[in-house]
């Protein structure tokens, strides 16, 4: 199975102290789980996995400057990508 570094996958966690600081409606916009530490870890954290809140995709006028497409299949590559 070859690469392809066009998947790629973010995980946010966020601390508990982090989370207190939202107000209840705020934390209530998102899907929340609890990480279990097994490193000497001594914050609770949480992982961000979903949100109700639904924000439609935007494209920069003109074009992303941080993106480069390819001439002859479309495809479009982050420079940090490179």
């Amino acid at each position: 199975m070859r690469f392809d570094e066009r998947i790629s996958v973010t995980l946010l966690y966020f601390s508990e102290d982090f989370l207190a600081l939202l107000t209840p409606e705020e934390r209530g916009q998102f899907y929340w789980r609890r990480v279990e530490n097994l490193g000497k870890g001594k914050k609770t954290m949480h992982e961000l996995t979903g949100s109700r809140l639904h924000v439609p995709l935007a494209a920069l006028k003109g074009g992303n400057p941080d993106t480069q497409q390819c001439d002859r299949c479309g495809w479009r590559r982050h420079r940090n990508m490179m």
